[in-house]
């Protein structure tokens, strides 16, 4: 296998080289591991304040992805139009979307599809997710203008999800598994009544607030029916890891978030942990929340970069290994990170591309040392632009903060999660431990 050099470039996205030029070659680039491993790490790690400084050092003047000699580019330009044709599209930053495309089930013609893209287009387009902007740096932008409430868009949204649901519950219960089909046929219920409760409020002008609250109820119901698509009876994990705490499917968090600099001001986010594709990672968390690990812990880094907490020093956590699930593979691969395993063109199922993307820190220099520290992508930036992410494949995402994202960009070191729980999926755990 051959090696391709590495130097800095002002470009700040991931460059595809010509194939026939770079065909089995691994490219081994110690700066760009350098700052990937500096920007997210284990607060164990003893380079972990300095380590992060020289790495924005180095993004300051340059950037951490490689640029390959051997004259792969003869311009500029050609090179931004490799640029192009590599990201294709506007990349998917809305976290249920990212959700729904990582679930291993073609949706393709699904009466469930139309229906959650319906939901989706609930109220005016000023309602949208927060994580759907473009760029996630615009969502409190987005947030702010999220005041006009089109009744008449809603109403036809409401009636046509209605309509769906009541035509093709039938067709939709059809698709689940067996083992999976009286908890479906519960949400299905509950998305019925949800709706036809709506249908008849309708006559009164609902504000900005009823409406994205109503959203997220009739998201939050159909992202679990569509988890219930997978069959968890036969997920699997390697041997060596199979006494771990597992999630078996998707689960649901809320925590409780109190502001220290804001007269105590709480704010309530909810997450979703998604086990189909990070079933050992997703585990591990949702095995501590039920321990009531993560209540009453403060906010350990919030630097515009990421915010992240986990750390015990009076508590032994197992680690966990690192979790890849990488897109057009059958298998979950596990021990090796992206880079590690010169995959650098390979795209994965759950990328950091939303405003509160969830994911486990590490040590510097070991891929498998993930334990209770966590943390949420705070907002884009110059290393994580959507779609062509230096974090993705480096650091196992396990979920996305699915309501009340913009909370994040308001947290400080020293504010305190004041309790984590389990609304829904708590006994899709398998393996829970106490600890």
């Amino acid at each position: 296998m051959s090696t391709i050099n590495c130097t800095f470039s002002k470009l700040l996205i991931r460059i595809r080289s010509n194939s026939s030029r770079t065909s089995n070659a691994r490219v081994k680039c110690p700066a760009r591991n350098f700052v990937v491993r500096a920007l997210v790490g284990n607060k164990e790690t003893e380079s972990y304040g300095l380590g992060r400084r020289a790495a924005l050092t180095m993004l300051s003047v340059g950037t951490l992805l490689p640029i390959y000699e051997k004259n792969a580019f003869s311009s500029p330009s050609e090179a931004f139009s490799e640029i192009a044709t590599t990201v294709l599209g506007e990349p998917v930053t809305d976290p249920r979307l990212l959700l729904r495309n990582a679930l291993p089930v073609d949706l393709a013609g699904s009466p469930l599809l139309e229906m959650d893209d319906t939901l989706l287009a609930i109220g005016s387009s000023s309602l949208r997710s927060a994580a759907g902007s473009r760029s996630i740096a615009q969502s409190d932008m987005v947030s702010q203008k999220a005041k006009a409430v089109d009744v008449q868009a809603l109403t036809v949204s409401v009636r046509r999800a209605n309509n769906i649901l009541r035509s093709s519950a039938d067709q939709i219960l059809a698709a689940i598994p067996t083992s999976n089909r009286s908890k479906a046929e519960s949400l299905l219920s509950q998305l019925t009544l949800s709706l036809g409760r709506w249908e008849t409020e309708l006559s009164s002008t609902p504000d900005a607030s009823q409406i994205t609250d109503l959203k997220n109820d009739l998201l939050n119901i159909s992202s679990q029916i569509q988890g219930l698509l997978v069959d968890q009876s036969s997920m699997t994990v390697p041997e060596e890891f199979a006494s771990l705490p597992q999630l078996r499917g998707r689960a649901v968090a809320e925590m409780i978030l109190k502001e220290e600099g804001r007269q105590g001001q709480r704010h309530i986010i909810t997450m979703v942990l998604d086990g189909i594709n990070a079933p050992v990672t997703a585990g591990a968390f949702a095995n501590l929340v039920n321990n009531g690990f993560y209540n009453n812990m403060l906010i350990q880094r919030s630097d515009g970069f990421v915010v992240q907490t986990g750390e015990k020093t009076n508590v032994v956590v197992p680690t966990i290994p690192m979790e890849i699930k990488f897109e057009g593979e059958p298998e979950i691969t596990y021990g090796a990170t992206k880079d590690e395993l010169g995959l650098l063109r390979k795209q994965v199922v759950l990328p950091f591309n939303s405003l509160g993307t969830m994911a486990m820190a590490r040590s510097e220099f070991e891929s498998n040392s993930a334990n209770s520290q966590f943390f949420f992508l705070n907002k884009e930036s110059e290393v994580t632009p959507s779609g062509a992410n230096v974090l993705d494949g480096n650091y196992a995402v396990f979920g996305y903060v699915v309501e009340n994202q913009d909370v994040l960009n308001r947290l400080k070191v020293g504010d305190t999660i004041e309790s984590v729980k389990l609304t829904y999926g708590a006994d899709n755990i398998v393996n829970p431990k106490k600890i």
